[in-house]
């Protein structure tokens, strides 16, 4: 696995793919009370990304939870693993 070091960037919902390496820790929707232990030390990795409805991108971090996300909502992308496999 090769992860591809980018710039950290903000990455509406609607945009994220599978692979993105996601920081969490303290997102309003994915660690509102800041209690997930496992994002206070890890980046999510985007298993999956579903358009559930218009209000809302259902995202899968691997191994962790599905979070469901404003389309517009801004998430703070640390890379992506060239070549993920979903």
């Amino acid at each position: 696995m090769i992860m591809v070091n980018r710039p950290v960037k903000l990455v509406p919902a609607k945009d994220i793919k599978p692979g993105d390496m996601l920081d969490l820790e303290g997102d309003q929707f994915a660690d509102p009370k800041k209690d997930k232990p496992f994002f206070e030390c890890e980046l999510g990795t985007v298993e999956s990304v579903e358009r559930e409805t218009p209000d809302c991108v259902a995202i899968m971090i691997e191994g962790v939870d599905m979070f469901g996300f404003p389309p517009e909502h801004l998430l703070c992308v640390h890379g992506h693993i060239d070549g993920y496999d979903e």
